[in-house]
């Protein structure tokens, strides 16, 4: 009665077992979606060498590069955020020309 067990029991074929397997997107299909991604080459090339299940999870690991960039870049932080720099009063020109006309004083008669 095991034999008949053995014997009841469906064969699967090779075709069922392809469909069973996850189908991986095609290099061309990466391609496509990395390069209207606007990651910089090495980001691409890098993940060109992965392989993806479907075109919402290369999506997802095309975000998590950026946000990894961001990161490295401090994009999106304030910068240079420390003491501003005195401000520098503006002269008049009348000032400027009497300025001048000191320094020349100066050079001239030792005044």
């Amino acid at each position: 009665m095991h034999e008949n067990a053995e014997e009841t029991e469906p064969e699967e074929t090779e075709t069922e077992i392809q469909e069973v397997e996850p189908s991986i997107l095609s290099e061309a299909d990466v391609l496509t979606v990395l390069s209207n991604s606007k990651l910089p080459k090495i980001s691409i090339d890098r993940l060109l060498k992965g392989n993806y299940l479907s075109e919402a999870e290369l999506l997802t690991t095309v975000q998590a590069e950026k946000d990894y960039i961001k990161s490295l870049v401090g994009s999106g932080e304030p910068k240079a955020l420390g003491e501003t720099a005195p401000v520098v009063e503006q002269l008049s020109e009348a000032e400027i020309l009497e300025d001048h006309n000191k320094r020349i004083n100066r050079v001239i008669f030792g005044n």
